[in-house]
């Protein structure tokens, strides 16, 4: 079986019934998308859908022994460039690899979806809220809570900006720092998306792209 959560609205389907490529009816979905789980064992959860992208959350329900067997995660998160080059992916999936480190969410690969044949980055998926849901759940929030949410955050880009290695040799700016790519986990805040990212260049007038 596998849970197709779109919008509001959620579809639970046998495999045999599942025939992809399915369309989403709901939300902003194109209705070129697919959805194409790797296994029965897969629930699939729309994350995000608009023209440009789709965003797919693949959680595996297969026991905790078989996922000891690979080095993979089990739970994934899909983003598929429905507009947009291979060479767009590959650069997110570059500075997300040079961005590397505490604050960050994990890059795992780029690959190519087999229903859309676009290409697709991969991330591991951390249990939480985008602050954008985070207050549209809860309302306003304290002053003091948001400090403490956003904290990590500043740490974050600070060092970001301090980036210097072969991708990045005068530092990184995220260039995209929204609620919506902010993610509240247990016991952090971590950056997403590095789409937007853009090399960060010092003079001796001014500090470009910051």
């Amino acid at each position: 079986e596998i849970l197709l959560v779109t919008g509001v609205q959620t579809c639970a389907l046998p495999i045999s019934e599942a025939k992809p490529p399915w369309t989403a009816t709901t939300g902003s979905c194109s209705p070129t998308m697919s959805v194409t789980p790797a296994a029965a064992s897969t629930h699939v959860t729309c994350l995000h859908c608009s023209p440009a992208r789709t965003v797919w959350l693949r959680r595996s329900t297969a026991a905790s022994g078989a996922a000891a067997d690979t080095d993979r995660p089990t739970d994934i998160v899909e983003k598929v460039y429905v507009t947009g080059a291979t060479a767009d992916v590959e650069r997110e999936f570059a500075m997300g690899r040079a961005a590397a480190g505490p604050g960050v969410i994990e890059y795992l690969a780029t690959g190519t979806d087999p229903q859309s044949s676009r290409p697709t980055v991969t991330v591991r998926f951390a249990q939480g809220d985008n602050l954008e849901r985070l207050v549209a759940r809860r309302g306003a929030i304290p002053a003091a809570t948001a400090l403490e949410l956003l904290q990590p955050v500043a740490c974050t880009l600070a060092r970001l900006h301090r980036l210097q290695n072969d991708v990045v040799p005068h530092g990184m700016c995220h260039g995209d720092v929204k609620p919506q790519n902010l993610l509240a986990t247990h016991d952090s805040t971590e950056l997403l998306d590095f789409e937007d990212r853009k090399s960060t260049r010092l003079n001796s007038s001014h500090q470009e792209d910051l």
